[in-house]
């Protein structure tokens, strides 16, 4: 005798896989902000001010049909802001993901995905006898710790760790 459901309907999802959604939506997001990041979006918002979706879709050359989406997912996330339909940044992506702030964080986003970073190949990092070096493993030079910080908000440091 069988414990599957006669129809789709009948089905009863156990509690719990909100996690495994939770992670897929996570993965998502990841590659929402990963696209924009390669697409330089922060970088063009930042030059040119808030945009319409259709210049914005003309001058990074996207697919009309998802950039609304695209554009949305990122208001959704709080890197973008929406006002009149015109889409700009928030101080969230103007401190942490435009490159040319102190604070810019969007290197590091983008190398967890590089083919040689650890967290791509994590089984294969997993099941090595020693997992590869990282830059970030290394250890910080005298000069790089004397370093000041130059224009940065209240004196304080956007120093790059990784996420673990």
């Amino acid at each position: 005798m069988s414990n599957r459901p006669k129809s789709l309907v009948d089905l009863v999802c156990p509690h719990g896989v909100e996690r495994i959604d939770g992670l897929t939506a996570g993965y998502q997001a990841y590659q929402v902000l990963k696209a924009a990041l390669e697409l330089g979006l922060f970088d063009w918002l930042a030059e040119n001010g808030p945009g319409y979706r259709e210049e914005i879709t003309t001058t990074l050359k996207l697919n009309g049909m998802i950039t609304r989406s695209f554009l949305q997912a990122l208001v959704d996330f709080g890197f973008l802001t929406c006002q009149d339909e015109k889409y700009g940044l928030t101080e969230l992506a103007e401190v942490f993901l435009v490159r040319r702030s102190p604070c810019y964080q969007g290197d590091l986003f983008l190398s967890i995905a590089r083919p040689d970073s650890w967290w791509n190949n994590f089984k294969d990092t997993l099941i090595a006898a020693k997992p590869p070096q990282q830059e970030f493993d290394a250890v910080p030079t005298p000069d790089f710790i004397k370093e000041p910080w130059p224009s940065v908000p209240s004196g304080e440091s956007c120093r790059q760790s990784p996420v673990v």
